[in-house]
């Protein structure tokens, strides 16, 4: 197995390993348990995507070749990016990096609802005694 498979592979076992923490973390009475997950996965959204827009390499090197030959050869230096494109850029970075904080949340929305409706139940079913 290959540096870059075994890597994917973990990446996916955490992955894997965040959405059965959370389903855990939802079961719990105390509400504010299955947020940790979610909250975290945003913090990291923020930082990750501060980095991106730090981020701007200094210089590109644009070469054309024809075969082996190198026909053309010219250095961008400075702001390479547009303003309208970096943020273009930061938006779908963001909305990517949260696709897993969603999915955290819809699991912990559905384990709450699904709590305050057995609550709720249990709560009739002892009135009725």
């Amino acid at each position: 197995m290959t540096y870059a498979v075994a890597q994917f592979v973990i990446i996916i076992i955490l992955i894997l390993a965040s959405f059965f923490a959370e389903v855990i973390l939802s079961k719990k009475s105390n509400k504010w348990l299955g947020l940790i997950i979610p909250f975290v996965g945003f913090l990291v959204s923020i930082l990750l995507l501060i980095a991106f827009i730090n981020w701007e390499p200094a210089s590109m090197k644009i070469e054309d070749y024809n075969g082996s030959t190198l026909i053309h050869s010219f250095e961008i230096s400075g702001n390479i990016l547009p303003s309208s494109t970096k943020i273009i850029n930061c938006v779908i970075l963001f909305v990517l990096l949260n696709i897993p904080t969603m999915i955290h949340l819809i699991i912990y929305a559905g384990f709450r609802k699904k709590m305050v409706s057995n609550a709720a139940i249990n709560k009739m079913k002892l009135g009725d005694l």
